[in-house]
């Protein structure tokens, strides 16, 4: 008969993961900053290289060749965080599910097992979050945030502070429906990136509240009308596109602490990938992996998935959910970040 430790395994807790669809989550920053492994705690990358061209200085043959300076690099370098939280399955549940194993009840034991699955793969769902957060604070302010331990720590990817427009005169923010210019202002931005790199920003995140904000501007309302074009949602990312060559991608999906990208801003971004979110190598994966009797599996390339057990009394199971990760930007130069209250 089965038992607790053939049951409550890595193996099985990611097969219910991927089975049950979890891992199939719509997060937006999933989708800008694909998942990248690689050994270490250390990101390190290179920011800033995409300025305007520029041309070859003239030379004269037989000789020495001009070595051009690498200007406008920036290297970011920073330890990445380590998360690591578990969940233990005592002698208690423990004897719940031998109970339900004695029945030779396959829905009953389904049920028990699944329950104590659901619970281990709410670690990996609290992992997703916290990467989610991580790449939506970087979009929202260019730098990520975090308390470690009760003291707060911060990661600075220096942001070009010429890229960012704070509106803080009451006739310009964005609640200021009469005399705010919302269009303008990112018009204005979009010119600064193309200007500062040669690439114009032709994508834009905000949440459906900043969205609202300006669909309820009157100069917007106005144009809207001129064509004949009930100021909705659909018309005015229409009107966007069109004015500005600007897709808006609206995104409310929120966590236990409130929404991943925060009301009252708007984040310009290129086309394609912005960064990687790289894994480094968790604890528990550089000392199970490849062992004969690993209990140590990964998800999205980089959460690992472990279990410790204790046979002697009392008889317990120890799942552990551990990642290390940070999302790098080399694309930031080309974003621009509008905010207001």
């Amino acid at each position: 008969m089965a038992t607790i430790f053939d049951l409550v395994t890595p193996r099985y807790i990611k097969d219910y993961w991927i089975n049950a669809g979890y891992d199939n989550v719509d997060y937006l920053g999933f989708a800008l900053f694909p998942s990248v492994k690689q050994l270490g705690l250390t990101l390190a990358f290179l920011k800033g290289n995409s300025g305007l061209p520029v041309s070859l200085k003239a030379s004269a043959f037989d000789s020495e060749v001009p070595l051009r300076e690498r200007q406008g690099l920036t290297k970011i370098e920073s330890e990445m965080p380590f998360f690591r939280e578990g969940l233990m399955i005592g002698e208690k549940d423990r004897q719940e599910l031998l109970k339900v194993l004695e029945t030779g009840n396959q829905v009953l034991i389904d049920a028990v097992v699944n329950k104590i699955y659901d619970d281990a793969t709410s670690l990996l769902r609290s992992a997703y979050v916290t990467k989610e957060r991580m790449i939506m604070q970087l979009l929202a302010y260019g730098v990520i945030t975090m308390n470690f331990q009760g003291s707060p720590i911060s990661y600075n990817y220096s942001f070009d502070t010429n890229h960012k427009l704070v509106l803080t005169t009451d006739s310009v923010v964005w609640t200021d429906f009469a005399n705010s210019n919302p269009l303008e202002d990112i018009r204005t931005m979009q010119d600064k990136v193309e200007e500062d790199t040669g690439e114009r920003p032709t994508r834009a995140i905000c949440t459906q509240k900043t969205f609202n904000d300006i669909l309820r501007n009157e100069k917007i309302r106005t144009a809207l009308s001129s064509m004949q074009l009930y100021p909705s949602t659909n018309n005015l990312s229409e009107f966007m596109l069109n004015e500005l060559g600007l897709s808006v991608a609206i995104y409310n999906k929120r966590h236990a602490g409130g929404k991943f990208y925060p009301d009252n801003r708007m984040t310009l971004i290129p086309e394609g990938d912005l960064g990687n979110f790289y894994y480094g190598t968790t604890p528990e994966e550089a000392d199970l992996m490849g062992k004969v009797d690993s209990q140590v599996e990964l998800v999205d390339e980089g959460i690992a998935i472990s279990t410790q057990y204790k046979r002697e009394s009392p008889i317990n199971v120890k799942t552990i959910v551990s990642m290390i990760g940070l999302p790098s930007a080399e694309t930031m130069d080309k974003w621009a970040i509008i905010s207001y209250e």
